[in-house]
């Protein structure tokens, strides 16, 4: 069963626009050719020979499309993080009072911002922005973690401000 997209005439000329621009990236063209097929009632098969993509990706353009529209084809579908509002913020009190853990870290920025996120989400940002937390490991108590990883960012910070000079 074939499942024809409706689109407008206005909708094709804005994605044969994307397909022959200079400008545009490989994969918004090839989001928008998924699409102008599809809208011609081409079947997964058709698309997947001739552009090459698997089964899954002209799935994923098309539901996306349904929902998204032009957003998705040039990316813009993804929002940015309440926590980038507050990006020096966070790094100046967290390079200044390393924390335990992401889950102190979680909490931290909770109370002092009121923008709950998961571990990983904290994670994933720390990384993003190379900040650090202090993890300890309980099959070696005696071992100072503290100590090596504040000495690890003061140096990283050390590296940076010298860099900036």
């Amino acid at each position: 069963m074939r499942c024809k997209l409706q689109l407008s005439e206005h909708d094709k000329t804005i994605l044969n626009n994307i397909i022959n621009s200079d400008k545009a990236t490989k994969r918004s063209k090839q989001k928008s050719m998924v699409i102008l097929l599809k809208s011609d009632g081409k079947s997964i098969k058709y698309i997947m020979d001739n552009l090459k993509i698997s089964k899954r990706t002209v799935i994923n353009y098309t539901t996306k499309w349904k929902t998204l529209k032009f957003s998705f084809i040039h990316g813009q579908h993804y929002q940015k993080s309440e926590l980038e509002k507050y990006t020096n913020e966070i790094k100046n009190d967290f390079l200044n009072n390393i924390a335990e853990s992401y889950r102190e870290a979680s909490v931290r920025i909770y109370n002092l911002y009121g923008i709950r996120r998961s571990i990983p989400q904290i994670r994933v940002y720390f990384i993003k922005h190379n900040l650090y937390t202090i993890q300890t490991n309980k099959n070696n108590p005696n071992y100072n973690y503290r100590r090596r990883n504040e000495t690890k960012i003061k140096n990283i910070h050390m590296k940076k401000t010298n860099c900036n000079n």
